[in-house]
């Protein structure tokens, strides 16, 4: 059972400069801890 308790967690991912501008480019992805099936899934809705 997922443990609704539990904070989402980034990670926090820069880009390299292909155009020489200068500016540093990065993004935030979520952590994937695992996957679930649809009935654990329904079973914490």
């Amino acid at each position: 059972m997922i443990n609704g308790n539990t904070m989402a967690k980034y990670i926090k991912q820069e880009m390299t400069d292909l155009q020489k501008t200068g500016e540093q480019k990065s993004f935030y992805r979520m952590k994937v801890e695992r996957n679930i099936d649809i009935q654990e899934f329904v079973e914490c809705m």
